[in-house]
C-alpha cells in the first residue's frame, strides 16, 4: 500500500500577521506586503497536500465502509464504497458487487452485470467467486449453460477449501448432472465439504448411507451424519431423523420421537416436517386423531409450497373431513398441486370432472387431466387409459432401432 509522508508546519516560514515590538507596520501599498503572498500561497498548498494525504482511504477500507453501509441497508451509499475499492482491485468488493447484481439488493438485477464481476474476482483467485461463477454457468444465469466450464470453476474454488463447492461438486457426481455419474466420487467430495463443516453434505452423506449409493445400506451411519447435520441446526435432517423413527427405517418405530424431531423441524419451517405432523394428526398416530389440527398443520405446510400439503387439503375439502364439503376449495387446491406437477393432484381433478364435482361433467376433460398424471407417473390414471408400462419400452426399443 502506498505511503505517504505528513509535511509539518514547523518546516515552513510563518507568516507575520502582527508587526514585532519596535517595527513599523506594513503600508497598504507598500512593496513589503508583497513579500507574504507567495509564502501564504506556500503554506496553503501544502495544507491541502496535507489533507488529501491524510484524507487518502484505501481498497480495504473502502470495502469495510461499505460493508457497514450495506448491513445498515444504505444500499445506494454501499455501492459506491464497493465501486470504489474494485476499481483499485480489492477482490472482496468485486464479489460483493456480484452479489448486489445477482440478488438485486438496492440495485437492478443484472446476471449479465453480475457474472462480469465475478469473473473478475474468481480470475483474481477469490473462492467464493469462483463458486458463483460456476454456478451461473451451471444453471445457465444470463449465460448459456455450460457443465465443463461450471465444473472448471467449482474445483478451483473447492481445491482453496471452499466447501460450498466442495458439497456443489458432490451433487453433481451424485446425480450425473453434466459428469458421470459416480456415488463413490460423490461421497468423496461430501466428506472433503462435510470436514470443513459443510452442513448440507453431512445430510447427503446420511442420505447414502441409508439408501446404500456409493456405499453398502448402513442406517448406524445414517443416523449418524443425520445427528451431525441436525446438530448444526439443519431442519432436513431433524425430518429426516423424525421419518425414521415415525416408520421404523433402521430403528424401533416411536411415534412419540417421531413427533418430536418433527416439531423441531416444523420450528425451523421445515414444510415436509409440518406436513408430517398434520399426517399424524390425520391418521390418529401416536396422539388423537384430530382433523382440524391436521388442516391446520397441511395449511402451514401448503404456505411454503408443499404440493402434497395442498393435495391433502383438497381430500379433506371433498371429503368433508374436519371442514364442511366443499367442491369447489377443493378443486382450487388440487389446481395449486396440480400447477406444480403433482401426480395424486392431476389425478383427482379427472376425477372431479369425470363425477361432475364442482364443475361441469365432462368424460373428455376428465381423459385429459388422467393423461397428464399419466405423464408424471401415476399408476391408476395409466389404468383407466390402458396404458402399459411394457408398451411403452417397447417402443422406446423401436425409437432405438
Amino acid at each position: 500500500m502506498e505511503t505517504f509522508t505528513k509535511a509539518t508546519a514547523t518546516a515552513l516560514p510563518k507568516v507575520q500577521t502582527k508587526p514585532p515590538a519596535g517595527t513599523k507596520p506594513f503600508s497598504s501599498g507598500g512593496p513589503a506586503k508583497m513579500q507574504t503572498k507567495p509564502l501564504v500561497f506556500q503554506t496553503t498548498q501544502i495544507k491541502r497536500n496535507e489533507i488529501t494525504q491524510q484524507t487518502e482511504v484505501s481498497p480495504e477500507e473502502q470495502f469495510a465502509k461499505g460493508e457497514e453501509l450495506f448491513n445498515s441497508q444504505d444500499y445506494e451509499r454501499a455501492l459506491e464504497c464497493y465501486k470504489k475499492a474494485s476499481n483499485k482491485g480489492n477482490l472482496s468488493a468485486q464479489y460483493k458487487l456480484g452479489l448486489m447484481y445477482a440478488s438485486g439488493k438496492g440495485i437492478q438485477k443484472s446476471n449479465q452485470i453480475a457474472k462480469e464481476w465475478f469473473e473478475k474476482a474468481a480470475e483474481g483467485g477469490h473462492p467464493a467467486a469462483q463458486f458463483s461463477l460456476g454456478e451461473i454457468y451451471l444453471k445457465g444465469l444470463g449465460v448459456k449453460p455450460d457443465d465443463d466450464l461450471a465444473l472448471e470453476w467449482l474445483v478451483k474454488s473447492a481445491n482453496q477449501g471452499y466447501h460450498i463447492a466442495q458439497c456443489a461438486i458432490g451433487c453433481m457426481y451424485a446425480d450425473g448432472h453434466g459428469v458421470e455419474q459416480d456415488y463413490e466420487f460423490a461421497l468423496g467430495w461430501y466428506v472433503k465439504a462435510a470436514n470443513h463443516g459443510n452442513i448440507s453434505a453431512k445430510y447427503n452423506i446420511g442420505c447414502m448411507y441409508r439408501d446404500g449409493e456409493g456405499v453398502k445400506q448402513n442406517y448406524d451411519h445414517a443416523m449418524l451424519w443425520f445427528t451431525k447435520a441436525s446438530e448444526s441446526g439443519d431442519s432436513n435432517a431433524k425430518c429426516t431423523i423424525g421419518h425414521m423413527y415415525h416408520y421404523g427405517e433402521g430403528v424401533e418405530k416411536d411415534y412419540h420421537k417421531a413427533l418430536q424431531w418433527y416439531n423441531e423441524a416444523a420450528e425451523l419451517g421445515n414444510s415436509s416436517a409440518q406436513y408430517n405432523i398434520g399426517c399424524m394428526y390425520r391418521d390418529g398416530e401416536g396422539l388423537e386423531q384430530s382433523f382440524e389440527d391436521a388442516m391446520k398443520w397441511f395449511m402451514k405446510a401448503a404456505e411454503l409450497g408443499d404440493t402434497e400439503a395442498q393435495y391433502n387439503i383438497g381430500c379433506m375439502y371433498r371429503d368433508g373431513e374436519g371442514v364442511e364439503i366443499s367442491f369447489e376449495r377443493a378443486l382450487d387446491w388440487f389446481m395449486k398441486a396440480g400447477d406444480e406437477g403433482d401426480a395424486d393432484a392431476l389425478f383427482a381433478i379427472g376425477c372431479m370432472y369425470d363425477a361432475g364435482q364442482g364443475v361441469e361433467n365432462s368424460r373428455e376433460k376428465a381423459i385429459e387431466w388422467y393423461a397428464k398424471a399419466a405423464d408424471k407417473g401415476h399408476e391408476g390414471a395409466k389404468l383407466l387409459l390402458g396404458i402399459d408400462d411394457d408398451d411403452d419400452d417397447d417402443d422406446d426399443d423401436d425409437d432405438d432401432d
